[in-house]
């Protein structure tokens, strides 16, 4: 068998494995569809996306929040509390899948060019700034709506500043390292400290302090390098494999904490409503 005709062999039992998903049934459905069109005709007919936007907080009008975008918002969370009162399971609305990091690491693994090479490194950082932005987003809460704010604007402005040296100055591997290394230490101890002090509060918290620490433990096989197992499965390899399960303990982390705020957000609302 030729090179060629086993890459095609390969890449014909990789497709047979792909099956469908439904990723975004949540937008398709009828109670979504009612209330958004209703919220259209109603909220955002005759005014204008500038009308509209100068009525709205600046955040909003920086993110160029339309009337369309609030209505999509709006209808999504009223068909999520008609899931939850019929106890029927909630669909996936404008389902997204973040793999910007990952699709540059396939892309970077498979040819190695310095575009690829840039590509992938920056985007793993983008990740793990992105976790630290979602930490100060979950501890500060909507109560600090301001101190998010700050929060994402520094690490917005580092990353940009750390993408600039390694894209343009120098391409330093050391230096970004010891940037992801550092960022990754400040987010896990933070992750860690704020899972300990609302331990008895959300139980489940457990799940998000285990994925941090076995990502943790993970990086070591990025740090202490060594010869590829059979001359083909090296550290950076077995990093990929090791890291790949995480995520679903994460979001079931991710999916109790919903849970959990959404009980909070409907007790407030019946204690405002009983008074």
């Amino acid at each position: 068998m030729s090179l060629f005709s086993g890459y095609v062999s390969l890449i014909t039992v990789w497709l047979t494995q792909i099956t469908a998903t439904l990723a975004s049934t949540g937008d398709r459905t009828w109670i979504f569809q009612k209330c958004f069109w209703n919220c259209q005709g109603t909220q955002c007919a005759g005014i204008s996306d500038g009308v509209y936007a100068g009525l709205q907080p600046f955040y909003l009008r920086w993110l160029r929040w339309t009337c369309t975008d609030d209505c999509k918002y709006v209808c999504m969370w009223k068909a999520v509390e008609a899931y939850e009162m019929d106890h029927s399971r909630v669909p996936q609305f404008f389902g997204k899948i973040a793999i910007n990091a990952w699709f540059w690491a396939v892309v970077f693994h498979a040819r190695d060019f310095r575009f690829t090479e840039v590509m992938d490194y920056i985007s793993a950082v983008a990740l793990v700034m992105y976790s630290m932005f979602m930490l100060c987003a979950r501890v500060l809460g909507e109560r600090h709506k301001f101190g998010v704010i700050l929060c994402g604007l520094f690490l917005l402005t580092f990353y940009i500043n750390h993408t600039y040296y390694l894209a343009v100055i120098k391409f330093d591997y050391g230096y970004n390292m010891r940037v992801n290394i550092g960022v990754g230490l400040l987010n896990v101890s933070g992750w860690i400290y704020w899972c300990y002090r609302v331990r008895y509060q959300q139980p489940y918290v457990w799940k998000a302090a285990l994925s941090v620490m076995l990502v943790s433990a993970l990086v070591l096989l990025e740090v202490w390098d060594f010869p590829p197992i059979l001359w083909t499965f090296d550290a950076h390899a077995l990093w990929h494999a090791g890291t790949s399960p995480v995520p679903i303990l994460w979001y079931s982390f991710v999916i109790d904490d919903c849970r959990y705020q959404l009980r909070g957000q409907t007790s407030v609302s019946n204690g405002k409503k009983s008074t």
